[in-house]
């Protein structure tokens, strides 16, 4: 459903975020998590590794509404 497609989703490092990353990653996206902490994109990886087909990309980024 969603191969060939990349998808970013902010504050996926860890529960609802993650789960919806997980979700994507299922349906054939690529993968670009987004969390605050390097630690919990680090464990946030090693926990989206296990899925097939999902190509992973960690970003430590701050999203605020200007």
């Amino acid at each position: 459903m969603f191969t060939g497609k990349t998808v970013l989703i902010a504050g996926s490092t860890s529960g609802i975020g993650l789960g919806i990353a997980e979700q994507f990653a299922r349906d054939g996206a690529s993968i670009i998590l987004n969390g605050m902490g390097d630690a919990a994109g680090i464990e946030a990886t090693r926990t989206m590794g296990r899925l097939p087909r999902s190509p992973i990309t960690t970003m430590s980024l701050v999203i605020v509404q200007p």
